[in-house]
């Protein structure tokens, strides 16, 4: 049932996303970065408290971070994905998406393979801390994306030339070859 809230949620603000401003996409790409980074830590300090939780809160931590995640997840892919769909010329968007959606499905089927190489590496045994070390690793990976987003994502004179790129090069491609 929560599925389909979420889902239908999201198909009914794509809409609305599509209007918002290049500055306002780009704040919430990078917002977006800045709470997974902190929700990836709050999850590790869930799993392997350093003071006493009792296990209520500590479920509630671990699930509610979990969820809040794949919320904030998917609002930063829908508004990526329009600030992608909007610089990338007609002609090359299969490839754009194709690129993506290699990119997600490689971190995400690699996420087991870190997780067992990370915990094998600094020999964790305790089931807390084996719980713990992959939230605070996709932490510090969320942390160092938003600094290199920072500056790389574009701003509004960038993506005004961007934006002007795309459209010469649909122009051209919607020319009939002679």
């Amino acid at each position: 049932q929560w599925g389909a809230i979420g889902v239908g949620t999201f198909c009914l603000a794509r809409p609305v996303v599509v209007k918002w401003s290049n500055a306002a996409q780009r704040a919430a790409i990078l917002s977006c970065l800045a709470i997974l980074s902190i929700l990836s830590l709050v999850f590790a300090m869930s799993a392997h408290p350093p003071m006493q939780l009792s296990n209520s809160t500590r479920a509630a931590g671990i699930l509610g971070t979990r969820a809040l995640s794949g919320l904030i997840w998917a609002t930063m892919t829908m508004v990526l994905n329009v600030m992608v769909t909007n610089i990338t010329p007609k002609g090359l968007q299969v490839h754009s998406e194709t690129i993506r959606t290699l990119g997600i499905t490689l971190g995400l089927g690699s996420g087991p393979l870190f997780s067992s190489i990370l915990t094998n590496a600094f020999e964790m045994e305790e089931p807390r801390a084996r719980a713990a070390a992959p939230g605070y690793f996709i932490a510090a990976l969320w942390f160092v994306c938003l600094l290199i987003a920072w500056p790389v994502y574009p701003t509004d004179p960038e993506l005004s030339r961007l934006l002007q790129a795309k459209e010469q090069a649909d122009s051209q491609a919607d020319k009939p070859s002679e």
